[in-house]
């Protein structure tokens, strides 16, 4: 008895998924009002994974670093927010949206490219005409942030300078 009493005392004194597993299923994470958070184990698809859904909007990305060069811009973002906030755990990724209208919203069409890695990267934007230029964060599950500030316009880099072809005639 005194045996079985102290097996007790450990198994109640132990962390209580120490010998757990999740065979075939998976746990779904709530908030406190019941809605969905997470799903951790078998996805829908049949894949396993740690799967963050419905998750509050990224911070407002840093404005674009734009550089005019041959037939187009590029687009750079520098791996920082616009209030100084820290990358959230569920970032996904930035996109580079830019459009030839001032005070454009960033929608599907105007999407050119997206920046993968937080420490920020550069995009070539193709283009004929100056263009303005704006970013958008979204995490894991989809949400957008606050677009970035605008930048622009700005075009390509001339293929011949003007004052040459002034000089030509």
């Amino acid at each position: 008895l005194n045996a079985l009493d102290a097996r007790l005392k450990r198994v109640e004194r132990s962390a209580r998924l120490s010998h757990a597993a999740i065979d075939n299923t998976a746990v779904v994470v709530k908030d406190g009002a019941g809605g969905l958070k997470g799903i951790i184990g078998v996805q829908a698809d049949g894949t396993t994974a740690v799967n963050i859904v419905n998750g509050a909007a990224p911070p407002q990305p840093s404005a674009p670093i734009v550089a005019s060069v041959l037939g187009g811009i590029t687009v750079s973002w520098d791996g920082l927010f616009a209030d100084g906030s820290v990358l959230p755990l569920d970032w996904a990724r930035v996109e580079v949206h830019a459009a030839i209208v001032n005070g454009f919203t960033p929608v599907a069409a105007t999407l050119q490219g997206t920046i993968e890695t937080a420490q920020g990267a550069t995009v070539v934007v193709p283009c004929d005409t100056p263009v303005y230029v704006r970013l958008v964060a979204r995490n894991t599950s989809g949400t957008a942030s606050t677009p970035s500030d605008q930048v622009g316009p700005f075009g390509p880099t001339p293929v011949v300078a003007d004052d040459i072809l002034d000089g030509i005639v």
